[in-house]
């Protein structure tokens, strides 16, 4: 436990991440669903990529993209995979605080897995216009995007509070943290299918 949090290593997270995209993308070709719209796979990038003020949806794709049950269910694993790989080691203590919520609230029928990736495409819908931050950045929030996508003078104002911790102004940021959902995890609308292994 951190803080009153349970605390998850990166490395074990971040294989788990590598298997479960690899599992999702030959889940979406043998099934032939289309590629998620704006989707951009982060292993495929060069290396150095810069996201800073890129929105999440241009990175992760359309968090509304595919049918409910086991489409939506891969896309969002592929989506959190996704993140996992782009923020690499170590992770921002958010996408730790998501698995481990998962660990301590299971849903029955569903990988631990599967559930954190579903509690991060249920904050990309509820959160469509958030935009990655700068790493340095990031690391003073609670979750490393930022509100008001395309808006460079507001990424550029909270860069320059956050170079004094003494003169950080929380308003800038209307972040969400787990007291802001009244029943932040709540099960998906699906369950995984009968006799499987419930692994994605």
């Amino acid at each position: 436990m951190v803080r009153g949090v349970g605390f998850v290593a990166d490395e074990p997270l971040i294989e788990a991440a590598r298997y479960n995209r690899r599992v999702a993308i030959r889940r979406a070709i043998e099934a032939s669903w289309p590629a998620i719209p704006s989707f951009r796979d982060v292993m495929q990038m060069p290396d150095g990529t810069n996201l800073d003020g890129t929105p999440v949806a241009a990175v992760h794709g359309d968090a509304d993209f595919g049918n409910q049950g086991a489409q939506r269910q891969t896309y969002e694993v592929l989506s959190f995979c996704n993140e996992l790989l782009r923020y690499e080691l170590p992770l921002h203590p958010y996408h730790r605080r998501l698995y481990a919520w998962a660990l301590a609230f299971p849903v029955g029928g569903l990988d631990t897995f599967v559930v954190a990736s579903n509690n991060f495409g249920r904050l990309r819908r509820v959160w469509p216009t958030a935009v990655i931050l700068p790493r340095s950045l990031a690391d003073r929030l609670d979750v490393p995007f930022a509100q008001e996508g395309g808006l460079e003078d507001y990424l550029e104002q909270l860069a320059s509070s956050a170079s004094s911790v003494r003169d950080w102004d929380h308003s800038l940021v209307s972040h969400p943290s787990p007291a802001a959902f009244p029943r932040p995890f709540r099960p998906p609308s699906y369950r995984s299918s009968p006799g499987g292994s419930g692994r994605l």
